[in-house]
């Protein structure tokens, strides 16, 4: 005779399953109970929540975006300033070449020789200083 090196009781395995007891079980959490209008009311205020934090964060966002609206126009502001302050010296600068260059013409044409120009604008120079100084 073979001998098995497992014995199996196949009667185990045609049973049916022990049945579950009947028992009701604890439920982990707690049933609520409440009216339609309850549920509606709830709703609301959760609602009403939720768009008055959403409506903060846009304010405060908006507040943000203003703030650095007004940095930035206090920066350009300065930096307008500056490059109005440079636009004019510029300005003086050509107003005082175009008066030389006026100047320089006028004497050539009143039959000064070119070598003395210099000498001579020095001296009206000198001159319209004094005279400021006296007025």
């Amino acid at each position: 005779m073979k001998r098995l090196l497992l014995p199996l009781n196949l009667q185990y395995f045609s049973e049916e399953p022990p049945a579950e007891p009947n028992e009701p079980q604890e439920p982990n959490e707690p049933v609520i109970t409440m009216t339609q209008a309850e549920f509606d009311r709830k709703i609301g205020e959760r609602l009403a929540r939720e768009k008055a934090k959403a409506d903060k964060a846009i304010q405060d966002a908006k507040d943000e975006a203003e703030r650095q609206k007004l940095a930035e126009e206090g920066k350009f502001k300065a930096l307008y300033e500056a490059e109005k302050q440079a636009r004019e010296k510029v300005e003086q600068e050509r107003a005082a070449e175009r008066l030389l260059s006026t100047k320089k013409s006028l004497l050539l044409d009143a039959g000064y020789s070119a070598d003395k120009l210099d000498d001579l604008l020095d001296f009206i120079r000198a001159r319209t200083k004094n005279q400021r100084r006296l007025a």
